[in-house]
């Protein structure tokens, strides 16, 4: 029984799989696992191969992810705490919020770093309710988000295989 590595647009950390070959059937038929899922232990393949026992012979393969994809999938993670922090800073401002509530004034110290350099672009906007609407900080988003598609780019591009070129005979 041979299950093929799930493939993934992004790779995978580390996916297993394995073969297994049998003198003869003795373990009664199990439900096979999710396509594109290695088995974790204790599946009915596990058990199946257990039941199996000595008559079987397990081989292990691992798959190693392409080797910028740890560095993209940091890269996505401090794009999304920085916009999380940033969206709430303009929800907060535009609904009027109180700056004394310790969750507020947490969420306008973050962000008010990550905009600093934002801010002065474009004058805020005065909404229904009295509440502002922060345009440098909805720039400041925008340019985040420009910057990780850009870094994700160039990290790819730097950590793509090399294949080693044919070998030329004169």
């Amino acid at each position: 029984m041979q299950r093929p590595a799930p493939t993934h647009a992004e790779g995978r950390a580390e996916v297993e799989t394995a073969e297994a070959t049998q003198a003869e059937p003795t373990a009664p038929p199990v439900a096979t696992p999710i396509p594109g899922e290695a088995p974790p232990h204790g599946t009915p393949l596990t058990r199946q191969l257990e039941a199996i026992g000595a008559a079987t012979t397990v081989q292990r393969r691992t798959a190693l992810a392409e080797p910028g994809y740890r560095a993209a999938q940091m890269i996505w993670l401090l794009l999304t705490v920085a916009e999380a922090f940033v969206g709430l800073r303009v929800i907060f401002r535009a609904v009027r919020a109180n700056p004394d509530a310790g969750f507020v004034r947490f969420v306008d110290t973050v962000a008010g770093v990550l905009i600093a350099p934002f801010h002065p672009i474009v004058a805020d906007t005065r909404v229904d309710g009295g509440g502002v609407l922060e345009v440098g900080s909805l720039i400041a988003m925008a340019v985040f988000l420009v910057a990780a598609l850009l870094l994700v780019r160039l990290v790819r591009i730097l950590t793509a295989p090399r294949v080693p070129a044919d070998p030329v005979s004169v």
